[in-house]
């Protein structure tokens, strides 16, 4: 009888976790991992705050990897950024969840644990034992694993079998919680305006400004505050501007080095792409990098020519999701546009989202119209989708929000959709919920948004063809009724007697 030997799924991950411990021993902690244990594969996504732009993208950018937003001049471009860095003062920075602010205290919470906790020494990561091991996710979240003893509020301990079945002593300090993210704006165009930023709801005491002289300096010192971990959100607006520093210290006559940009850009992605692993693939602190650019025309005068994002391939190569804005048009009040209609194409996504998809949303640049500054469809376009997903419930008297589990709660209706719209608006809280649950049943199904004012827009022109055949069908019936009646032949035959 022979001896079978087989082997099993548990061996194989036992067999994992035994190897990436002995690379992580040697290389550093954290540089090999299994994939269900890597915390930078598990994407999670900041949204930009407008749902047409969120619903392609799959809910938002994806944190912690490299973005690009491009297109013509006066696209939306920097404020898209804006409003990436007010969604981003909403976020935590430790769980990288929304932050909800107590309407009553003003304080702010998260999901993050309470006290939340993190090892005073990562490198004894790799000596848990395997059944704190697969917690990994848990532990890097901040909840203390199972047998840690507490010393106090601030410190606790853990005992684990080490290599050679010694014991280690695994200590665990009490940390920070609930804090939104810092957030870094590289203004290479030096068109920052303090005021647009207030008014598109950024707080400006939590993003930092930084400039540079040439474009080598301003990548170093990305890169030096990338390793530091302290910093969320990076947007360099915009590349066009970053020049080499030998193109800048050669006289107008010198002709530049060609594609000297592209090389340096090249060299930049290389080392950002250096500096967010550095950490490991279980830091969670890993900044989302977000590169603002022009639009190049290539191959003019071809049949094949096309319009393309400036800064070379590498940057093309280097991101996982690629976005260009396109401005459509603009409605004046006067001579200043009150807002504009944009066009969003998804270029390229590599962590879903609906790649070469194409939609547009309407952006307020202006107070007017009821909207204020940075105001946009939105609400409008969740109470339509709502009331089609059956999240909104219309009933004889009224509109009735369902919760989640769908029961009905008939103790609040509402008598208009004005007035929905305006609970909305009062009700943040359960705007984001409904938001939540419609932006969900949008990325599971291949639909295109409709939005309200192309509804407004062919409504009043079909009114306006129903007002002009209804002139024209009067114009005809005037003519008609003017024109003199044509007498019949018995007509004539009769009057002919009377004479």
């Amino acid at each position: 009888m022979s001896n079978d030997r087989r082997g099993s799924p548990k061996q194989g991950r036992q067999r994992l976790a035994a190897i990436s411990a002995q690379v992580n021993t040697k290389f550093g902690a954290h540089v090999a991992l299994p994939l269900d244990q890597a915390a930078v594969a598990r994407v999670r996504r900041l949204p930009f705050g407008i749902l047409e732009l969120d619903w392609r993208c799959g809910g938002g950018i994806p944190m912690n990897r490299i973005v690009r937003i491009w297109g013509k001049p006066s696209s939306l471009k920097s404020t898209t950024c804006l409003r990436l860095v007010r969604s981003g003062q909403h976020y935590c920075r430790h769980c990288k969840l929304p932050i909800v602010v107590n309407a009553l205290s003003g304080e702010m919470d998260c999901a993050c644990p309470k006290p939340r906790w993190t090892m005073a020494d990562a490198e004894q990561f790799n000596v848990l034992s395997e059944a704190t091991y697969e917690s990994s996710f848990a532990i890097m979240s901040g909840v203390l694993p199972t047998g840690a003893v507490k010393d106090s509020n601030e410190f606790a301990a853990l005992t684990a079998v080490g290599e050679n079945g010694k014991k280690v002593n695994i200590e665990f300090v009490s940390t920070d919680r609930c804090e939104p993210f810092r957030c870094l704006y590289i203004d290479s165009e030096g068109t920052t305006d303090e005021a647009w930023a207030r008014a598109n709801g950024v707080d400006t005491s939590l993003l930092m400004l930084m400039g540079g002289n040439w474009a080598e300096q301003v990548l170093d010192m990305t890169e030096d505050i990338i390793l530091t971990n302290e910093v969320d959100l990076v947007i360099l607006d915009s590349l066009d501007m970053l020049a080499p520093g030998d193109t800048l210290t050669k006289a107008l006559s010198q002709t530049p080095r060609i594609a000297g940009k592209a090389g340096v850009m090249t060299r930049a992605m290389q080392k950002w792409t250096s500096a967010i692993n550095a950490g490991g693939l279980l830091n969670r602190y890993t900044p989302t990098i977000v590169i603002v650019a022009q639009v190049r025309a290539h191959d003019i005068g071809k049949p094949w020519a096309s319009i393309k994002p400036s800064g070379g391939w590498a940057v093309g190569h280097g991101i996982s999701l690629d976005v260009r804005l396109e401005p459509h048009k603009y409605e004046y009040k006067g001579s200043t546009a009150l807002f504009g209609t944009f066009g969003c194409t998804i270029a390229k996504s590599k962590v879903g989202g609906f790649p070469k998809s194409k939609g547009k949303f309407r952006f307020w640049l202006r107070p007017g119209k009821g909207k204020m500054v940075g105001d946009t469809e939105d609400i409008q376009i969740v109470i339509d989708y709502g009331i089609e997903y059956k999240f909104i419930t219309k009933i004889s008297s009224g509109y009735v929000i369902n919760s989640d589990n769908k029961t009905i709660d008939t103790s609040l209706i509402l008598k208009t959709q004005k007035a929905l719209h305006q609970y909305l608006i009062d009700n943040v809280s359960v705007y984001l919920d409904l938001r939540g649950r419609v932006l969900t049943h949008l990325i599971g199904e291949d639909v295109s948004i409709t939005l309200p004012s192309e509804k407004i827009d062919k409504e009043e022109l079909i009114a306006e063809k129903k007002k002009k055949m209804i002139t024209v069908k009067e114009v005809h019936e005037a003519k008609a009724a003017k024109k003199p009646k044509k007498e019949s032949l018995d007509d004539m035959f009769f009057d002919s007697l009377n004479l």
